[in-house]
């Protein structure tokens, strides 16, 4: 019975999120910033999947009026997003109704277990006001690469997201701003962190850590793209350094998060998952 009520659960929400799924898949598409979201979906359904060994040795102990309340309000939720066609707050209304619907049926020991991959799904829906942040990004960026160049003896003056050399202006675009692989870190170094074996506050400081970690790798790259184009010019720094530093600093980032895991005692794997 238990089965078959999550078949027509499935069937009924597919039915109901159709156009909203149109948008996300659209979104995943053309939104550079979201270009990993196809990734978060499967990588959730794996890690609720490795949690099943010990959802069956929980009883099955629906939370009925909890469960129903929460699952009533989403649904209301997104019964009035899609009105409106609002399809980020239908998405992550949807979080929230899964998590009613697995407190209903399943009840809180079980879904326990299974509550990181739901919050995760969250990390898929596009926010509106991620563009809107670039600009703040791509000036801080440009005025911490100009300040570490300085030190390397590079005269450089910075306005906004312009950076002018002798003889030379690199404009630190959206593309360079470091809010890509911010997003990218903190979706990566929060499966790391739910990966591993951790006191809670250890844990807590590592997801403390991803944003800095991101934000110094990235003005790090800037500042050395700026060195590079006085040393030896500006085509150099814009087409070879250019292409291959992002992943490189950006594994130098993820890198650091496990080393300081490493120091905190959070480097083994949790033997419930693996």
């Amino acid at each position: 019975m238990i089965t078959l009520a999550y078949v027509i659960i499935a069937g009924l929400t597919l039915l109901l999120l159709y156009p909203a799924l149109g948008w996300l898949v659209a979104s995943w598409l053309s939104n550079p910033y979201y270009s990993h979201g196809f990734l978060i979906p499967p990588v959730a359904a794996l890690l609720a999947w490795r949690q099943w060994p010990r959802l069956r040795s929980e009883p099955r102990r629906g939370e009925t009026w909890i469960g129903l309340g929460l699952t009533a309000a989403s649904l209301a939720a997104i019964v009035w997003a899609m009105r409106w066609q609002n399809y980020v707050a239908v998405w992550l209304a949807v979080v929230a109704l899964l998590t009613g619907i697995l407190l209903y049926l399943e009840g809180w020991l079980r879904l326990r277990h299974w509550l990181f991959p739901l919050l995760f799904l969250g990390l898929m829906v596009p926010l509106p006001f991620i563009d809107r942040l670039s600009p703040w990004f791509e000036s801080l960026t440009a005025r911490w690469a100009t300040a570490l160049a300085s030190l390397a003896g590079i005269a450089a003056t910075q306005q906004g997201g312009e950076i002018a050399l002798p003889g030379t202006t690199i404009v630190v675009g959206a593309p360079c701003s470091g809010l890509r692989s911010l997003l990218a870190m903190v979706t990566v170094g929060l499966i790391w962190i739910y990966l591993v074996q951790g006191r809670p506050a250890a844990k807590a400081l590592m997801v403390a850590a991803i944003a800095p970690l991101a934000i110094a790798s990235n003005v790090l790259r800037i500042a050395l793209l700026l060195v590079i184009a006085v040393w030896w010019g500006p085509e150099p720094a814009l087409t070879y350094y250019h292409d291959w530093s992002g992943l490189v600093l950006f594994l130098a980032a993820l890198g650091s998060l496990l080393a300081l895991g490493r120091v905190l005692g959070c480097y083994r794997l949790r033997d419930d998952i693996f």
